[in-house]
């Protein structure tokens, strides 16, 4: 989500792709799906579903970037920060979130597929946006 004025295609710089990269074992590597820019694709052929080594958006691997020198293109910047200053947080899924680029945040398990407490988090989620304004 957004926090701030976040222009995915000029971040780009001209590349066909840009957003946070998941580096996997092996050298398999994808662009997580939920910042993600990718010009002129026919999403028809894109798959962002999860792999046995990677989650959502690792068979991206195999349709696209298999073929690309990852080493050649730049991504997303990704901060990821704990949003309880106390230590609450018992693990990533309760108490991270990522910041990309300093314009857009990833809750981080907000539709809990990890299956943790997340009152804590989704209480403090609002007061941290708040905070974060002038990063």
């Amino acid at each position: 989500m957004p926090f701030k004025p976040c222009d995915i295609v000029q971040q780009a710089h001209g590349q066909f792709f840009y957003g946070v990269i998941q580096d996997r074992f092996g050298g398999k590597w994808y662009v997580w799906p939920g910042f993600f820019y990718i010009r002129g694709a026919d999403f028809r052929n894109l798959d962002f579903f999860t792999t046995e080594w990677g989650d959502t958006g690792a068979r991206m691997y195999e349709i696209l970037f298999r073929a690309i020198e990852k080493h050649k293109h730049s991504f997303a910047q990704e901060k990821y920060v704990n949003i309880f200053h106390d230590g609450i947080a018992r693990n990533m899924q309760e108490g991270l979130v990522s910041v990309l680029d300093s314009c857009w945040i990833h809750f981080i398990n907000s539709s809990n597929w990890a299956n943790v407490d997340m009152t804590a988090k989704f209480e403090r989620i609002s007061d941290y946006l708040k905070e974060i304004e002038g990063i």
